[in-house]
Protein backbone atom coordinates (compact mmCIF):
# COMPACT_ATOMS: atom_id res chain seq x y z
CA UNK A 1 0.00 0.00 0.00
CA UNK A 2 1.27 3.47 -0.86
CA UNK A 3 -1.33 6.13 -0.09
CA UNK A 4 1.23 8.88 -0.77
CA UNK A 5 0.48 8.30 -4.45
CA UNK A 6 -2.99 9.75 -3.84
CA UNK A 7 -2.05 13.29 -2.75
CA UNK A 8 -5.63 14.61 -2.58
CA UNK A 9 -6.82 11.65 -0.50
CA UNK A 10 -9.49 9.10 -1.19
CA UNK A 11 -12.02 9.56 -3.98
CA UNK A 12 -15.18 11.26 -2.76
CA UNK A 13 -18.30 10.22 -4.60
CA UNK A 14 -22.02 10.75 -4.58
CA UNK A 15 -24.77 8.53 -5.89
CA UNK A 16 -27.37 10.35 -7.98
CA UNK A 17 -31.02 9.26 -7.77
CA UNK A 18 -32.33 6.70 -10.20
CA UNK A 19 -30.29 4.10 -12.01
CA UNK A 20 -27.89 5.91 -14.33
CA UNK A 21 -25.42 3.97 -16.49
CA UNK A 22 -22.53 5.40 -14.47
CA UNK A 23 -23.89 5.69 -10.91
CA UNK A 24 -20.83 7.12 -9.12
CA UNK A 25 -19.93 10.80 -9.51
CA UNK A 26 -16.69 12.28 -8.17
CA UNK A 27 -17.42 15.39 -6.11
CA UNK A 28 -13.77 16.53 -5.98
CA UNK A 29 -10.74 16.07 -8.20
CA UNK A 30 -8.89 12.80 -7.56
CA UNK A 31 -5.20 12.44 -8.38
CA UNK A 32 -3.05 9.34 -8.75
CA UNK A 33 0.73 9.75 -9.05
CA UNK A 34 1.60 6.72 -11.13
CA UNK A 35 5.28 5.78 -10.76
CA UNK A 36 5.51 4.33 -14.26
CA UNK A 37 6.29 0.78 -15.24
CA UNK A 38 8.87 -0.67 -17.62
CA UNK A 39 8.98 1.49 -20.73
CA UNK A 40 6.30 3.87 -19.43
CA UNK A 41 7.40 7.00 -17.59
CA UNK A 42 5.69 8.28 -14.42
CA UNK A 43 2.41 10.08 -14.97
CA UNK A 44 0.17 12.26 -12.79
CA UNK A 45 -3.44 11.33 -13.57
CA UNK A 46 -6.00 13.91 -12.49
CA UNK A 47 -9.59 12.66 -12.59
CA UNK A 48 -11.92 15.69 -12.60
CA UNK A 49 -14.73 16.42 -10.19
CA UNK A 50 -17.98 15.52 -11.91
CA UNK A 51 -16.51 12.45 -13.60
CA UNK A 52 -18.98 9.54 -13.71
CA UNK A 53 -18.03 5.88 -13.51
CA UNK A 54 -19.47 2.47 -12.70
CA UNK A 55 -16.24 1.71 -10.79
CA UNK A 56 -15.03 -1.82 -11.47
CA UNK A 57 -17.07 -3.34 -14.30
CA UNK A 58 -17.28 -6.82 -12.85
CA UNK A 59 -20.20 -8.96 -14.07
CA UNK A 60 -22.80 -9.43 -11.33
CA UNK A 61 -22.47 -13.26 -11.19
CA UNK A 62 -18.85 -12.79 -10.08
CA UNK A 63 -19.66 -10.34 -7.26
CA UNK A 64 -19.69 -13.00 -4.50
CA UNK A 65 -16.02 -13.74 -5.20
CA UNK A 66 -14.84 -10.39 -6.64
CA UNK A 67 -16.85 -7.40 -5.46
CA UNK A 68 -16.70 -4.29 -7.68
CA UNK A 69 -16.73 -2.19 -4.50
CA UNK A 70 -13.88 -3.89 -2.62
CA UNK A 71 -10.19 -3.19 -2.16
CA UNK A 72 -8.54 -1.58 -5.16
CA UNK A 73 -11.59 0.34 -6.29
CA UNK A 74 -9.55 3.56 -6.28
CA UNK A 75 -7.80 2.24 -9.38
CA UNK A 76 -11.09 2.34 -11.29
CA UNK A 77 -11.10 6.15 -11.43
CA UNK A 78 -7.89 6.75 -13.40
CA UNK A 79 -8.43 3.54 -15.40
CA UNK A 80 -11.96 4.45 -16.47
CA UNK A 81 -10.90 7.98 -17.37
CA UNK A 82 -8.03 6.70 -19.52
CA UNK A 83 -10.38 4.21 -21.22
CA UNK A 84 -13.10 6.83 -21.71
CA UNK A 85 -10.71 9.26 -23.36
CA UNK A 86 -8.68 6.53 -25.10
CA UNK A 87 -5.73 8.47 -23.70
CA UNK A 88 -2.39 7.84 -25.33
CA UNK A 89 1.02 9.39 -25.19
CA UNK A 90 2.66 10.79 -28.34
CA UNK A 91 3.80 7.99 -30.69
CA UNK A 92 1.85 5.39 -28.66
CA UNK A 93 -0.45 3.01 -30.52
CA UNK A 94 -3.88 2.04 -29.15
CA UNK A 95 -2.82 -1.40 -27.95
CA UNK A 96 0.07 0.04 -25.97
CA UNK A 97 -2.12 2.84 -24.57
CA UNK A 98 -4.72 0.32 -23.40
CA UNK A 99 -2.03 -1.90 -21.86
CA UNK A 100 -0.69 1.14 -19.98
CA UNK A 101 -4.18 1.99 -18.67
CA UNK A 102 -4.59 -1.60 -17.47
CA UNK A 103 -1.20 -1.49 -15.72
CA UNK A 104 -2.30 1.75 -14.03
CA UNK A 105 -5.40 -0.06 -12.71
CA UNK A 106 -3.19 -2.80 -11.26
CA UNK A 107 -0.73 -0.37 -9.66
CA UNK A 108 -3.41 1.96 -8.26
CA UNK A 109 -5.28 -1.03 -6.83
CA UNK A 110 -2.15 -2.23 -5.00
CA UNK A 111 -1.23 1.31 -3.92
CA UNK A 112 -4.71 1.77 -2.41
CA UNK A 113 -4.58 -1.45 -0.40
CA UNK A 114 -5.64 -4.35 -2.62
CA UNK A 115 -3.66 -7.55 -2.42
CA UNK A 116 -1.51 -8.38 -5.43
CA UNK A 117 -3.77 -11.41 -5.94
CA UNK A 118 -6.90 -9.24 -6.17
CA UNK A 119 -5.11 -6.67 -8.34
CA UNK A 120 -4.04 -9.47 -10.69
CA UNK A 121 -7.66 -10.64 -10.96
CA UNK A 122 -8.75 -7.09 -11.84
CA UNK A 123 -5.88 -6.72 -14.32
CA UNK A 124 -6.63 -10.07 -15.97
CA UNK A 125 -10.30 -9.15 -16.24
CA UNK A 126 -9.64 -5.89 -18.08
CA UNK A 127 -7.03 -7.49 -20.33
CA UNK A 128 -9.55 -10.17 -21.35
CA UNK A 129 -12.77 -8.16 -21.36
CA UNK A 130 -11.73 -4.54 -21.74
CA UNK A 131 -11.22 -4.19 -25.48
CA UNK A 132 -14.90 -3.49 -26.11
CA UNK A 133 -14.93 -0.83 -23.40
CA UNK A 134 -11.79 0.78 -24.88
CA UNK A 135 -13.61 1.19 -28.21
CA UNK A 136 -16.96 2.12 -26.62
CA UNK A 137 -18.31 5.65 -26.43
CA UNK A 138 -18.48 8.51 -28.83
CA UNK A 139 -15.66 10.77 -29.95
CA UNK A 140 -17.64 13.68 -28.48
CA UNK A 141 -17.80 12.03 -25.04
CA UNK A 142 -14.08 11.23 -25.22
CA UNK A 143 -13.32 14.83 -26.18
CA UNK A 144 -15.41 16.20 -23.30
CA UNK A 145 -13.72 13.84 -20.81
CA UNK A 146 -10.29 14.71 -22.19
CA UNK A 147 -10.98 18.44 -21.83
CA UNK A 148 -12.11 17.90 -18.22
CA UNK A 149 -8.96 15.81 -17.59
CA UNK A 150 -6.76 18.62 -18.96
CA UNK A 151 -8.50 21.16 -16.72
CA UNK A 152 -8.13 18.89 -13.66
CA UNK A 153 -4.46 18.38 -14.51
CA UNK A 154 -3.99 22.16 -14.68
CA UNK A 155 -5.62 22.51 -11.24
CA UNK A 156 -3.36 19.75 -9.88
CA UNK A 157 -0.24 21.37 -11.35
CA UNK A 158 -1.16 24.68 -9.69
CA UNK A 159 -1.81 22.92 -6.37
CA UNK A 160 1.57 21.12 -6.56
CA UNK A 161 3.31 24.50 -6.59
CA UNK A 162 1.72 25.39 -3.25
CA UNK A 163 2.33 21.95 -1.73
CA UNK A 164 6.05 22.01 -2.58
Amino acid sequence: MNLDRFPLGRPRVELPPGRPKYPFILVADFVYLWPGYGKWAPLDIAVPAGYQTDLLSIPRPLWPILSPFGQGVWGAFPHDLLYGTRFSLPDQDEGDARAMADQILFDAAVDSGASRFRANLLFSGVRVGGKGAWNDGSAEEASDDLQAMVEATDRWNQKKIFLA
